[in-house]
Parts: C-alpha cells; structure tokens; sequence
C-alpha cells in the first residue's frame, strides 16, 4: 500500500508519484509508489474521497 501524503498545492488535486530504485548491482529495480492529495481547497469531504480513489486507480 502506498503512503499517502497531504500537500498545499494548488494546481492539482491529486498525484500519484513513482520512484523506480535500483539494487546495489543496479540490474533490477522495484518501483516505489506515493499518492499526494492537495489540501489547499476548502471542498467537501466526498471530494478529497472522490480524488484519492482516482489516485488509487493509477497505482
């Protein structure tokens, strides 16, 4: 599951954010993954909800 961070961007809602980090020998990698949810916007509750669901779908 990925940890989900809160930012006070503007600009977009929600991202969701991949790092690919590779192993000492740097031949193979796994792909870290973070969902950010902007909290700049005073909405309503099923907003932010209605967003991080989207965000879930692209992990």
């Amino acid at each position: 599951m990925p940890p989900i961070k809160l930012n006070t961007r503007y600009a977009e809602m929600g991202v969701t954010k991949s790092e690919f980090v590779w192993d000492e020998n740097e031949k193979s990698y796994h792909v870290r993954y973070s969902i950010e949810i902007s909290i700049r916007r005073d909405l309503p509750e099923y907003e932010y909800t209605d967003t991080l669901v989207h965000e879930m779908i692209h992990y």
